[in-house]
């Protein structure tokens, strides 16, 4: 850093060749060793941060229960707009609905009236 400013406040040579071709060398090196600088203190960061195990575990915590809360079935409404709330009643019904989607010749059985599909 000393020399760049040697070579700045230099007033017996402003021209010289060489001190602008020392110049721009020295600037170059300075500029690489603000990078070494700048890649050490980040792979030291990143360092710390595996050895300090930063896992935010409150946070994914807090994001798991919000998650799994989200995934329940609090009421189901069955084919006669009736509503089903509990928990057990829901769960027979989706289990009686998947065990009958295949009737005895093991082809799918929905209740869907196929002259309504438009098939090109």
């Amino acid at each position: 850093m000393k020399r760049l400013e040697g070579i700045h406040y230099s007033k017996n040579n402003p021209n010289s060749f060489f001190l602008q071709n020392l110049e721009h060398v020295l600037m170059k090196d300075f500029k690489n060793i603000l990078k070494q600088d700048k890649d050490f203190w980040k792979f030291k960061y990143s360092i710390n941060w595996l050895n300090e195990r930063d896992g935010n575990t409150r946070f994914f915590h807090t994001t798991t229960l919000n998650c799994l809360g989200k995934n329940k079935f609090i009421s189901l409404q069955q084919e006669e707009n009736t509503w089903i709330h509990e928990q057990s009643a829901i769960l027979d019904h989706i289990t009686f609905y998947y065990e009958n989607v295949f009737n005895k010749n093991h082809s799918i059985s929905y209740n869907f009236p196929l002259n309504m599909v438009n098939i090109p």
